[in-house]
């Protein structure tokens, strides 16, 4: 996922041009453009950070107006994504959680951010318990600006600090939270989710698929594109 940078720099960062250029190239041609989350690094609410991406979010409202229907998804960077925002790119809804994607008569597609999967990190899921409440989003939004990046700043190096003395596998999909999700969607053909940073595509006995897509860099990135209900990973090279 972008994790865009905040846009005060001359040149414009990377990520940011890497972004722009896809937004003109491969979603200019796809009916959804669906944001899994973490589109940008962090986000401390519309009031704020929309002075930070007004060429991102002009460049998502003149994709919206070109015909291409944009979902953005809420990750554990940018829950403080409100209306104004969504507003601003014209895009059709957000998601915090889950959605079922159908086409045709095509068996379903799950997508998410992925977070709610890796469950064997106790501290992370105590953390996401919070950014998930509404009354808690209320409170940060309430707050002066100097406390909420001073609280950012907080959390992130915390959450960096913590980091390094987990597992990779504790920071990743938990096989029972996985095991649970196919019970509780029997239909699901396919998952696609990020989060985790280790792109891929997993095979299962059962005939299921998970795809993951991974974060993205100066020269590129990973996509998942699905056509007639079959997801495919793509690589996006720029420039």
């Amino acid at each position: 996922m972008p994790n865009l940078a905040q846009d005060t720099t001359a040149p414009l960062h990377a990520i940011n041009q890497t972004f722009l250029a896809f937004l003109t190239g491969p979603a200019l041609h796809a009916d959804q453009l669906i944001i899994m989350g973490d589109l940008f690094e962090a986000w401390l609410g519309d009031d704020v950070s929309m002075a930070f991406y007004s060429r991102e979010i002009a460049a998502l409202a003149n994709l919206s107006r070109q015909g291409t229907q944009l979902y953005i998804g809420l990750g554990n960077r940018d829950f403080l994504i409100g209306q104004d925002l969504l507003k601003a790119c014209q895009a059709k809804g957000v998601f915090a959680d889950l959605i079922e994607l159908y086409q045709n008569h095509h068996p379903a597609i799950l997508l998410m951010h992925g977070d709610s999967l890796c469950t064997d990190d106790k501290a992370y899921q105590r953390l996401r318990f919070f950014t998930k409440q509404a009354w808690f989003k209320r409170f940060l939004r309430q707050l002066p600006l100097s406390w909420r990046l001073k609280l950012a700043h907080k959390l992130r190096a915390k959450s960096q600090a913590a980091n390094q003395y987990k597992s990779a596998a504790i920071m990743d999909v938990s096989s029972a939270s996985l095991a649970k999700l196919w019970l509780d969607y029997p239909k699901a053909q396919h998952l696609i989710h990020g989060h985790t940073h280790k792109p891929g595509h997993h095979h299962f006995e059962s005939g299921k698929q998970r795809w993951v897509v991974g974060d993205w860099h100066e020269q590129g990135a990973t996509y998942v594109a699905i056509e007639q209900g079959q997801p495919s990973l793509k690589q996006f090279n720029y420039p």
